[in-house]
């Protein structure tokens, strides 16, 4: 959903407008709990091209922290706090970018947003809550702690001046709800910059406060927090093994990518790059294992979900075809000579980038429905309560092979007739196999920690198979387009346009003819029952 990104190198007229926020580069942090009497040790030689240490006065501010009754972004890493007074007022949000706990090491995605006069900081903007929307959902946001903190920071910086790393030493009192006051000493050090020299840094830090303050964990309890131990939002089961039920299987499956759908909906909240495809993924991988496990859960609920997960992915299936279309034609446009090459770039980027943006505020209208704020419910709901029937006890291995071998089966036969008739590639007949073949990749893939290697076997052997199927589609997609586009251009343009054309037609050609030739050793590797 990233339309920005690729007008980066373009003129500044042609670039879109930034995403209201501002987010630092992604940040290591760690955070410790020290007792009053220990004393931070000098810290500048330890960070690799550190020459100076910078002591800031101690300053002392208020805040409120935000959340849901049940603590649901503290359960997620997530942290969303207002500073009431000082030059660094203001609402910050902190996301975990890899999904996790952001206070183990994982890299931060820091919003912020300013304090208008006359903000009591009682109600967050309506922008930072829309951020959150999959981790909170339908549950409100409100103050849930009142911290006072005196901060006494140190900055290590490199010989221009730039920070490299920093430690602040923060005293926390905390009024909390239903808790009452909670006194704590934290040292939360940071730093920014390649992620490996980010983390030696911090790690070396971190090694230094040990050394002086004996042995020290992370806190189990931040103020206003959430015990570490306590369960996350969703809980991913313990992963199935081969002496697993068939429901266990299908618990695992579903909340390991509902947890995937939420963290993936954030993302494409931020505009990160690759995060709409993360979400369709989920989606369709959700879709696939509630399609076949249907024997093993209630028809009636796994047919609603999967119609539900069906609309969210369709809503963001335009914002992914132009991405996935813009990024194959930059790429192949660089096979053609200059003078055509500029010509057909500006006619793509006149075509596709209004394209872009058209298609992800559609996308972003749906996610913000009443409609999608169910699923999300669902789906956590889904993840932690699944609605199974009295097969789901039966053993994995007992129930399982004949599953997937159903969706094998349904490839195979889609398969022969295409290799019977031989249907020019833009044909649907191929684009129903693609359908076919990624239904019974996923299901081998959801299956493969039960059944073992024969089941990982034919997941592997049916991802070359999708990637192949995918790469003819995309070529079908991109012909299109460009038939549509170069009819419409004039001369010069025109004739770019058909030189691109041709390329796409060729590539084609070559993942039709490689699949066919392909498919015949995947057809014996697997046999007609792949597992089982």
């Amino acid at each position: 959903m990233n339309a920005d990104r690729r007008a980066a190198d373009r003129p500044a007229a042609d670039r879109s407008a930034a995403v209201a926020g501002t987010v630092r580069e992604p940040t290591v942090t760690r955070e410790l709990v020290l007792t009053d009497d220990v004393d931070l040790p000098h810290l500048a030689d330890l960070v690799p091209g550190a020459v100076q240490e910078v002591r800031d006065d101690a300053v002392t501010f208020r805040q409120l922290q935000h959340d849901t009754a049940d603590l649901r972004l503290a359960r997620w890493g997530a942290e969303l706090r207002v500073r009431l007074d000082g030059p660094d007022a203001g609402w910050r949000l902190t996301l975990p970018l890899a999904g996790g706990a952001g206070h183990d090491g994982t890299a931060l995605d820091v919003v912020v947003h300013e304090l208008v006069d006359g903000d009591s900081g009682e109600h967050a903007p309506v922008d930072l809550l829309d951020l959150v929307t999959a981790l909170v959902r339908e549950a409100e946001v409100r103050p849930v702690a009142q911290l006072r903190t005196t901060r006494s920071s140190v900055h290590l910086l490199d010989p221009a001046g730039a920070e490299l790393a920093a430690v602040h030493d923060d005293r926390i009192e905390a009024e909390v709800r239903a808790r009452g006051t909670e006194r704590q000493r934290r040292v939360r050090i940071t730093a920014s910059g390649p992620p490996p020299d980010a983390e030696r840094a911090v790690t070396r830090l971190v090694d230094a406060v040990q050394a002086v303050a004996g042995d020290v964990e992370p806190d189990d309890v931040r103020p206003g927090g959430v015990p570490t131990a306590h369960l996350p939002d969703v809980v991913v089961p313990r992963r199935p093994g081969r002496h697993s039920t068939a429901g266990d299987v299908l618990r695992f499956a579903i909340a390991l990518h509902v947890r995937a759908f939420l963290a993936a909906d954030v993302g494409v909240r931020r505009d990160r790059p690759d995060a709409v495809h993360q979400l369709r993924v989920a989606a369709r991988t959700l879709r696939s294992a509630l399609r076949t496990f249907t024997p093993v859960c209630d028809k009636a609920w796994a047919t609603d979900l999967r119609d539900q997960l069906a609309v969210a992915a369709d809503a963001l299936g335009a914002v992914r075809d132009t991405e996935v279309l813009y990024d194959r034609l930059e790429r192949d446009v660089r096979t053609l000579a200059a003078e055509d090459r500029v010509r057909a770039l500006a006619a793509l980027d006149a075509l596709l980038q209004p394209r872009l943006l058209e298609a992800r505020r559609v996308a972003l209208e749906e996610l913000r429905s009443d409609r999608y704020l169910q699923l999300l419910v669902d789906l956590v709901q889904a993840a932690g309560r699944p609605l199974l029937v009295d097969a789901a006890d039966d053993a994995a291995a007992d129930v399982l092979p004949a599953l997937v071998v159903h969706d094998w089966t349904r490839l195979r036969h889609a398969v022969r007739t295409l290799r019977k008739e031989q249907p020019d590639p833009h044909d649907p007949a191929w684009h129903r196999a693609r359908i076919l073949a990624k239904r019974a990749r996923y299901g081998a893939q959801a299956t493969a920690p039960s059944l073992g290697e024969r089941a990982r076997r034919c997941a592997e052997e049916l991802s070359g198979v999708t990637d192949l199927l995918g790469e003819l589609h995309d070529g079908v997609v991109a012909t299109q387009v460009l038939q549509d586009a170069a009819h419409a251009a004039d001369g010069a343009t025109g004739f770019a346009l058909g030189r691109l054309l041709a390329v796409e037609d060729a590539a084609v050609d070559r993942a039709a003819t490689e699949f066919l030739e392909r498919w015949p050793r995947v057809r014996h590797r697997l046999g007609r029952r792949p597992v089982g």
